[in-house]
Parts: structure tokens; C-alpha cells; sequence
């Protein structure tokens, strides 16, 4: 199971607010040159996420491979202007990053467009190829998705997604389709940006699932284990997930997460622990008001 490090955090705006210690460029780069611990396999971004992609250009050529994704818009009602829009997007990418460190380009609201799903996974498929990138995938939230993937019989792609110990739709939905040895799977929100690291007073409308929150820290400290750890574990345990992404607010929570890597997750059945959540007021962080 593969490491990824996210370039969300770079964004001052992300996550739980009171934990949003924005990641700095000088940790980035020591993170993956292999300064403070084993570098990542991978570096997750994206070009909605402000100046990331600027930002991993300065950074040192090692020997990380990149992950990024480009967003269509709602701008687009023809077919050839999506199509254009696709190579554009593509073009720009490769302009602000370097070309060979590009492993793969997700498509990242191709939940706003799945009436043109296939044309836009050909076309992208078809641009990629053409600048010798050689993996495509999609960045979701819905399962509606990864069934129209399913009903397409795309194999082989990579798909981002969310998984957590609350968040567990993906999880059903791969042992229902059977679908573990189709897809290279990326988990995102591991620790739910944030809020199943901090032990922090929910206000607003987070407020109601105080108690959902204060017994999951419980089951935490019952284990004599770092909240960090516990969301770590949980995921590790699942055997299909080929990649996790995690992203840090310093190089000490980096190292934490690396030294986490050298634990056994046998005998780990931490869902058993905590019940999961559909409710989107808890599993999708869009929604969320703020903490104290």
C-alpha cells in the first residue's frame, strides 16, 4: 500500500479551521526530498487547489511521481467545446508541472457531468495518451458515479474517493460490485480533514453529533492508541486499497504518519469499534459549519 501526500493543506482554507496550520512550502519540500523520514510514492493535487502546482515545480525533482486533477466547469453545453476544454486543461497542467512526473489526471467534478461520463473518459484517455501521461481516473464523492464507471466497464482506471472510519460507502460498495481487482483505488479524507484528529467542540451544525464524536475518542483512548494511528490502521487493514492519501499540517505529523507505516494492522477490526455514517452533515465535509 502506497503513500500519497496531498497539496490541499498548501490552501490556508482547509479542513477543520481551529487544526488549519497551513503546510509551508520549505516542510513540502523536505517532506518529499526525504529530509525527515521516506518520501512519499506520490503527490496528490490539483489545479483548484491555489498555488499547488506552482509551488511543487519549485520544489526538487526526486523521485516522487504526481497525481493531479483538472476541473471541466459548468461552462461547457456542446460536446466539441467539452472536448477542447479537456485538452486545455490538460495543456496547462503539463505547462505548470513537470511533464514526466505526471503519473496520472483525474477528472475532479465528474460528478457534475455524468450525462457526457464516456465522452469525457474517452476523450481524456485519448489526450493523455497523447502526451504520453499513462494513467487517467476520476475524483469523486458519489457512488451514482462509480456505478455509471461500473455500467461503462472503464477497467483499469483510478478512482479517488473518500474512506473512513465513519465513511464507509465505498467500502460496501466494493464488496457489492466485486470490483477490488478492477481499479486502482486512492483513498482521500482519511482522517476526515482533520476533525478525527482534534479533539475540538463542535458548534454550528456539526453541533448534533457531539456524542457520535466524543464516543469515537473513547474508543480511541480505550486502545491506547493515537487518534492518528486508529484512522490509519482502520484503513491499512483493507487489503484492495492501493494508495492512501494523507495530508499533514507539519513534518512532525509526517513523521508520525511514517512511523505509523511500520505497525502491524493484523487483528485490527476497528470497524466493529465504530458504527459508520451515511448522514452527509458528518461524512461530507462541505457541509460543515465551524468548531470552537
Amino acid at each position: 500500500m502506497n503513500l500519497s501526500l496531498g497539496t490541499a493543506q498548501l490552501a490556508p482554507d482547509y479542513g477543520v479551521k481551529d487544526r488549519a496550520i497551513q503546510l509551508t512550502a520549505s516542510d513540502l519540500t523536505k517532506i518529499i526530498t526525504g529530509e525527515v523520514g521516506p518520501p512519499p510514492h506520490s503527490v496528490d493535487t490539483a489545479q483548484s487547489y491555489e498555488n499547488a502546482h506552482s509551488i511543487l515545480r519549485a520544489c526538487p525533482q526526486t523521485g516522487f511521481e504526481i497525481r493531479t486533477k483538472i476541473s471541466l466547469g459548468a461552462d461547457c453545453v456542446l460536446d466539441s467545446s467539452l472536448i477542447t476544454l479537456l485538452r486545455t486543461r490538460v495543456r496547462e497542467v503539463i505547462d505548470t508541472l513537470y511533464p514526466h512526473k505526471i503519473k496520472t489526471i483525474y477528472i475532479h467534478d465528474i460528478d457534475r457531468h455524468l450525462p457526457r461520463f464516456e465522452l469525457i473518459i474517452e476523450t481524456l484517455m485519448s489526450v493523455c495518451q497523447d502526451y504520453s501521461i499513462p494513467e487517467v481516473g476520476i475524483s469523486s464523492y458519489n457512488i451514482a458515479t462509480l456505478e455509471r464507471l461500473r455500467k461503462d466497464k472503464h477497467r483499469g482506471l483510478r478512482i479517488q474517493f473518500p474512506l473512513n472510519i465513519f465513511d464507509r460507502r465505498l467500502l460496501n460498495w466494493v464488496h457489492i460490485s466485486g470490483a477490488a481487482t478492477d481499479y486502482n483505488f486512492s483513498i482521500r479524507s482519511v482522517f476526515l480533514q482533520g476533525l478525527l484528529l482534534e479533539r475540538l467542540k463542535p458548534r454550528g451544525s456539526l453541533k448534533k453529533y457531539s456524542g457520535l464524536l466524543s464516543d469515537y475518542f473513547e474508543v480511541v483512548d480505550s486502545l491506547g492508541v493515537t487518534p492518528l494511528n486508529f484512522c490509519l490502521d482502520y484503513v491499512r487493514s483493507i487489503e484492495w486499497i492501493d494508495e492512501i492519501i494523507i495530508g499533514v499540517k507539519s513534518v512532525m505529523e509526517y513523521a508520525e504518519v511514517q512511523s505509523n507505516l511500520g505497525r502491524s494492522t493484523k487483528g485490527v477490526h476497528y470497524g466493529n469499534l465504530v458504527g459508520a455514517s451515511t448522514d452527509n452533515g458528518l461524512i461530507n465535509p462541505t457541509n460543515w459549519s465551524c468548531f470552537e
